[in-house]
């Protein structure tokens, strides 16, 4: 029966979310494809037998369907007008009243207890309105685009998401903020999160530090050195820079997963991250000499510019930017072989091109040009950078088996060795 089905496949779906926390992982899978690829199925085309054609002719739909369109109008208003009260995008404010209009089995459920006609009106109108929804939805929402240095507005500010795990780490990422050249026409907006781990079994924790409220929770995980050092940079840096302090304890495998969601939640185009994100390598750690900035003192920057990929050209315009400091001189070495014919390689070259123009009589900003045949060479042109500037930066990813980097990965521990590295 419907009811035995419909209780069988709630009982399945909840033992299976049960078993996902157990180190046994092809039982939950399965159970996931027994539940929504078969008994969901099997339900939904159960209920679809339901219908009958042939009672619309006998019934007078039209004050039926009048009710059914103003539950839909009242649905949509319900939807959009809070939305946009509270400053979402239009575009996310009307993809998310579409997808409240959508019915699914919950609404199936309901309709079993109403007469066949009317069950049948309910199902078409159904049909035809999530169809309608959902195309409406893929040309609105398209997962395919990123937030991206490139296309952050100017006026509203960079957002860069931080992650540390140790107070080691808060000077290096400080001089990277005062770096990016924040200003009160076009500042930045930091979340820093702290990252513990904790091992076990143990439910993973986000807390955000709220300096106004105080509470108790807060103050037990976010207060600290960390967070006292970045508070004191913000309350520095005169309405530049506005930070948010957070701590995030989990496990190693599933703290990607806090980090990811901050990230979405605070719609953050940079990830600064001790991984191949936004690697921030610094070089006083391990022996190098340690770079401090300050009013007085002059910072050197170099962008090494390998191309392939759009990671470089978000490097190069993070880098125009930090290039905005007074105390900043920036070096864009653009890496190119003798033959380059790919699609990317054009848009490499249009990049390139536009910002020769872009810097043509500013005093601080230099390109220079390296040309190889090969990765041994991409090597040399990095070994020949590293003491002459107190930060590197280039793209996480480029093509494995283009000859400018072919090579490089030998003696690397990660296929991306890009993000910016700190001397």
């Amino acid at each position: 029966s419907d009811a035995c089905c419909w209780f069988l496949a709630f009982v399945v779906r909840n033992v299976g979310a049960a078993l996902k926390y157990t180190p046994t992982k092809p039982l939950p899978t399965l159970l996931d494809i027994l539940c929504t690829v078969l008994l969901l199925r099997l339900y939904c085309t159960a209920k679809g037998f339901r219908t009958l054609f042939s009672s619309m002719a006998k019934m007078s739909t039209a004050k039926m369907e009048i009710v059914i369109f103003a539950g839909y109008v009242g649905e949509f208003i319900g939807t959009i007008l809070p939305s946009i009260y509270y400053k979402m995008p239009f575009g996310e404010s009307l993809t998310l009243t579409l997808i409240m209009c959508c019915k699914g089995v919950i609404e199936l459920s309901i309709y079993m207890i109403i007469t066949r006609q009317t069950y049948t009106l309910l199902i078409i109108i159904m049909i035809i309105i999530t169809g309608l929804a959902l195309i409406f939805i893929r040309h609105l929402y398209d997962t395919s685009t990123r937030r991206t240095i490139s296309n952050s507005d100017q006026n509203f500010g960079l957002r860069i998401l931080v992650c540390i795990h140790s107070e080691e780490n808060v000077s290096s990422l400080t001089n990277l903020l005062v770096l990016s050249n924040p200003t009160k026409e076009s500042p930045i907006f930091v979340s820093v999160v702290q990252l513990m781990e904790i091992t076990g079994q143990a439910a993973s924790i986000l807390v955000k530090h709220d300096r106004q409220n105080n509470s108790l929770i807060s103050n037990l995980y976010c207060s600290g050195h960390i967070g006292n050092a970045f508070d004191h940079y913000e309350s520095y840096s005169e309405g530049s820079v506005m930070i948010q302090n957070f701590k995030a304890i989990a496990q190693c495998a599933s703290m990607h997963d806090d980090i990811c969601t901050l990230a979405v939640d605070q719609k953050t185009s940079i990830i600064i991250a001790p991984c191949s994100i936004g690697a921030l390598v610094d070089r006083s750690q391990i022996g190098g000499n340690p770079s401090v900035l300050n009013d007085n003192s002059s910072y050197r920057i170099a962008m090494l510019f390998l191309g392939g990929r759009a990671d470089d050209r978000e490097a190069l315009v993070y880098s125009i930017r930090m290039a905005g400091h007074p105390n900043v001189s920036l070096t864009v070495c653009g890496v190119t072989t003798y033959k380059t014919n790919s699609y990317q390689g054009n848009l490499d070259k249009e990049v390139l091109n536009e910002f020769w123009a872009s810097i043509a009589g500013k005093r601080k900003i230099y390109y220079k040009k390296e040309t190889v045949r090969q990765g041994v060479d991409t090597r040399h042109v990095i070994h020949k950078m590293a003491d002459n500037f107190d930060l590197v930066i280039v793209g996480k990813y480029h093509e494995p088996d283009s000859p400018v980097t072919l090579g490089l990965r030998e003696g690397s521990e990660s296929p991306s060795f890009g993000g910016a590295a700190a001397a």
